[in-house]
């Protein structure tokens, strides 16, 4: 029977060969993904043995499949003397999860219990071992299993009770809410204390309010004493700066403007001008006025002299005097004193109890003194 021509399709570009002198290599360097001496590098074994390493490797499938793609490559790999033996040893070893290996070092211990530590151990040795592990797991799955289906049925017989349970509480429940709650009333000795409670709070406020009228009766007698010690002399308007020798201080009496820019700012007289008074001299030697350390004039135990419109030696004199009053009647001042003392007392308790701001309205009359 001849042989019938079968059609040949040709590739367009590909060259013709028309007799027999081509040679296989010829055609094979048509194909360079075909050359068989650079089919594999030692970066794809490296490469190989990290992605399964990081991979979990949980039953045989898994295992087989990483074992066939090293191999594939190791045994290239040697066979073009690229790789060594120990090398390809370690470097399967590599390629297991770190927990699957241990499981594995387990079982080569108990294979192999003289191997020495600091070696290796071989592909094969590795393999065996691997195999009887992942058996041993498939083992495992297959007792956890059946005992999963005996606990499924201890299971619905215990949620059978739990629904009957749960079916007896809920019928309790909605008894217990249909029960009607009965308003209570307040009884009698609760009435009786939150009246007495009230009554209480009604004799606290009038309690406050007379305090606020005896707190206002003796301050209105301590601002009377106040302006009694004071001889009747109404606050005056605050000078500019009466002590200073930068600027005149008008005479008293005199509204000649001319006149009061020579005029002595001491004694107030128009011939001569502080630094040149013979009055401050006397009153200076005398020990009834001083300097103090600003240089300015100060009464002899170091207070300000009081302000006035008055030259400066007026309001000494009356100031001297003022203090040998009190130095004859210690009792009368010490009186002043209790009386004020009393009423600053009062004034804070008022304050506390009622809320009510008048300090400020007390502390204004600061210009009313008591001779002091």
């Amino acid at each position: 029977m001849a042989a019938v021509p079968m059609p040949v399709q040709r590739t367009k570009g590909a060259p013709k060969f028309d007799d027999d002198s081509v040679s296989w290599q010829q055609i094979l360097d048509l194909y360079p993904q075909t050359d068989q001496t650079k089919k594999f590098a030692v970066g794809d074994l490296l490469r190989l043995v990290r992605k399964y390493h990081k991979k979990p490797m949980k039953d045989m499938s898994h295992f087989s499949k990483y074992d066939r793609r090293f191999k594939r490559i190791s045994l290239w790999l040697k066979s073009k003397n690229r790789m060594d033996i120990p090398e390809i040893n370690r470097h399967y070893a590599e390629g297991f999860p770190t927990k699957t290996f241990k499981q594995i070092q387990d079982r080569l211990m108990i294979l192999v219990p003289n191997h020495d530590p600091l070696d290796d151990y071989n592909q094969s040795q590795i393999h065996d071992a691997a195999i009887w592990v992942f058996k041993n797991r498939k083992a495992r799955r297959t007792h956890s299993d059946s005992d999963s289906d005996s606990s499924d049925s201890d299971s619905s017989d215990s949620e059978n009770e739990s629904s009957d349970d749960e079916r007896k509480s809920k019928k309790k429940s909605k008894k217990d809410k249909e029960t009607v709650i009965v308003k209570t009333e307040p009884d009698a000795t609760s009435t009786k204390l939150l009246r007495e409670f009230v009554v209480q709070m009604q004799n606290q406020q009038e309690s406050q309010k007379q305090e606020r009228k005896e707190f206002a009766q003796t301050l209105n007698a301590l601002v009377s004493n106040m302006r009694n010690q004071s001889n009747g002399q109404p606050s005056a308007p605050r000078p500019t700066n009466p002590n200073s020798f930068s600027r005149p201080f008008p005479s008293s009496g005199s509204n000649n403007r001319g006149n009061a820019l020579f005029s002595c700012h001491f004694c107030g007289g128009s011939d001569h001008g502080m630094r040149r008074c013979p009055v401050l001299e006397d009153y200076v030697k005398t020990n009834r006025v001083k300097r103090n350390s600003e240089g300015r004039l100060v009464t002899p135990n170091g207070d300000p002299i009081p302000r006035g419109d008055e030259p400066l030696k007026e309001r000494v004199d009356k100031y001297l005097t003022n203090m040998a009053t009190l130095d004859k009647h210690p009792r009368k001042f010490s009186e002043i004193v209790r009386v004020i003392f009393e009423s600053m007392k009062a004034l804070l308790r008022c304050c506390v109890l009622a809320n009510i701001q008048i300090l400020d309205d007390f502390f204004m009359l600061g210009d009313l003194r008591v001779g002091i």
